[in-house]
């Protein structure tokens, strides 16, 4: 199991399919591991311009280098075919 596994401790009283299908989980993350995301999120690169939309901000492959670790492996997981699928089954 990853440790960036926000799914492992999801109970059947934590799933709801209305008003849509969605999972409420609390402390999802060890404390430790939330710490390192905390004190690693690139905040230089989210709030570098004014603009105050919900737009998806993407950091282009070329500056992936000034990203911590992390946050690399914490996309990697949660991007991945085996979250996406864990993710199916709490809802089929």
């Amino acid at each position: 199991m990853s440790p960036f596994d926000t799914l492992a401790n999801v109970t059947s009283e934590m799933i709801s399919l209305e008003p849509f299908p969605h999972i409420v989980i609390n402390n999802a993350l060890p404390l430790s591991l939330y710490k390192k995301l905390e004190e690693s999120f690139p905040l230089d690169y989210m709030t570098s311009d004014n603009d105050t939309s919900f737009q998806t901000k993407r950091y282009p492959h070329s500056q992936w280098s000034a990203i911590d670790n992390v946050w690399l492996e914490f996309h990697e997981y949660h991007s991945s075919a085996e979250f996406k699928n864990k993710i199916l089954k709490f809802f089929k």
